[in-house]
């Protein structure tokens, strides 16, 4: 197992701090209301 670069977690730092949008969650889907697609209910009844 490898251990980061000691620069790679300064480097992520940097980043955040010109694109503070980066570190909040994307929402996916803005309309909860939307039903599932049919190959969304096939993959649902599989893995149950």
């Amino acid at each position: 197992m490898t251990t980061p670069e000691p620069h790679t977690d300064s480097l992520g730092e940097q980043i955040v701090a010109q694109h503070p949008e980066y570190t909040e969650p994307v929402l996916l889907e803005e309309d909860e209301t939307v039903p599932p697609r049919p190959e969304e209910d096939a993959a649902d009844t599989l893995r149950s």
